[in-house]
């Protein structure tokens, strides 16, 4: 099983559900939102189905089964990683890579069984 572990935080802030979407479009880190025409668009450059949605007004810490994309990765589709999109322009604050606290940064558990 492969588990999405998040923190996110913040008062009068994170209004409203996130969805996060798989992407099926190439990216790296120089790509600008500017670089999409008219921004990302489920169904085009995101799966349909979310993988996971984090409800809102979630503040702390949340994970998420996400087993059958890293699976999905594993048989060879290709990892353009995740896009976490709203349904408005709410501010939603959430824990980078790069944040100072390493407990609350995104982490990949992954368990696996020996064959």
């Amino acid at each position: 099983s492969a588990i999405l572990t998040i923190t996110s935080e913040g008062r009068g802030v994170n209004l409203s559900e996130i969805a996060i979407h798989k992407m099926q479009y190439d990216w790296d880190e120089t790509t600008k939102w500017d670089d999409f025409i008219d921004g990302i668009s489920i169904g085009r450059h995101t799966k349909l189905k979310p993988d996971a949605i984090i409800k809102k007004h979630s503040h702390g810490t949340n994970s998420f089964d996400i087993t059958n994309t890293l699976q999905d990765w594993v048989n060879g589709e290709k990892n353009n990683g995740w896009v976490f999109l709203s349904q408005n322009s709410e501010e939603w604050n959430i824990r980078s890579s790069e944040w100072h606290g390493k407990v609350e940064r995104p982490m990949l558990t992954v368990i696996y069984k020996k064959n």
